[in-house]
């Protein structure tokens, strides 16, 4: 799965966000991001996918503004504790971008 790596730089964050996976919201914590994805993490909870593709709202530090975005998944990583979740930015409006 090589091809999957994200080759650009990341950034280290701490920025809280929400998932949207089938129109339900699950609050998460993005601790990387770059110019083509990010690493979101969740509480382990119990849920059911019906796509590889979610939903993201951003909120962005100092305004009132968010990011509304789509992603893909590129893998599940899960612990006794969180579900980490690496996702690839599908789209998102221009002026986000």
């Amino acid at each position: 799965m090589a091809t999957e790596r994200r080759a650009d730089l990341r950034v280290p964050v701490e920025i809280y966000a929400t998932q949207f996976i089938d129109d339900r919201p699950f609050r998460s914590v993005i601790s990387d991001l770059s110019l083509t994805g990010m690493h979101a993490s969740r509480l382990v909870q119990p849920m059911w996918r019906s796509s590889r593709t979610i939903q993201l709202e951003i909120p962005l530090p100092g305004c009132s503004d968010s990011i509304w975005t789509s992603a893909d998944i590129v893998y599940d990583a899960l612990d006794p504790f969180f579900h980490g979740t690496g996702l690839r930015f599908k789209s998102m409006a221009g002026f986000h971008e």
